[in-house]
């Protein structure tokens, strides 16, 4: 996704950081250091944007969500043939 923009980052607390190229914002993201309700801006852009609605959402580290299996009502027939084989 590298292009020629410069960004910059606005944090929650006010303070301004950047010019930042588009695969030094990536990797500022992808470490945590820019957080999803900082804002970033372009000179391409009208106004400021929340990190969370860019594009840029895309780096941000994903929570892990733990699998649970649901407790569900499920019948399994089973199949025993001759030759010791188990069909479900």
């Amino acid at each position: 996704m590298e292009t020629n923009n410069r960004w910059y980052v606005r944090r929650k607390d006010g303070k301004k950081d950047g010019s930042f190229s588009d695969s030094e914002l990536a990797a500022l993201i992808r470490k945590g250091i820019v957080e999803p309700e900082d804002e970033i801006w372009t000179m391409k852009m009208a106004d400021w944007m929340a990190l969370k609605d860019s594009i840029y959402s895309f780096y941000l580290p994903q929570e892990e969500k733990p699998f649970v299996l649901e407790d569900t009502d499920v019948e399994l027939e089973l199949d025993v043939h001759s030759d010791s084989e188990i069909l479900l």
